[in-house]
C-alpha cells in the first residue's frame, strides 16, 4: 500500500488540476490510436506522402 500512496502523493497536483479543469487529451490519444492501428494494419506504405495522405482521412 506504500506505492500506491506514494505514487498519489507525488501526483496530487495533477490529479487536484484534472479536477479543476475541463480539459481533457482524450481526443488526441484517441488519434494518436488510430495512427497507430494503421501503421500496423498497413504493413509500409510505398511513400511517405501515401501515410499522410490515409492519416488525413481518418482524422476526421
Amino acid at each position: 500500500m506504500d506505492q500506491p500512496v506514494h505514487t498519489f502523493h507525488q501526483s496530487a497536483h495533477f490529479v487536484a488540476n484534472s479536477t479543476k479543469y475541463d480539459y481533457s487529451n482524450g481526443p488526441l490519444e484517441g488519434i494518436n490510436h488510430k495512427i497507430k492501428n494503421l501503421k500496423r494494419s498497413c504493413f509500409g506504405f510505398r511513400n511517405f506522402e501515401n501515410l499522410l495522405r490515409r492519416i488525413e482521412c481518418i482524422r476526421y
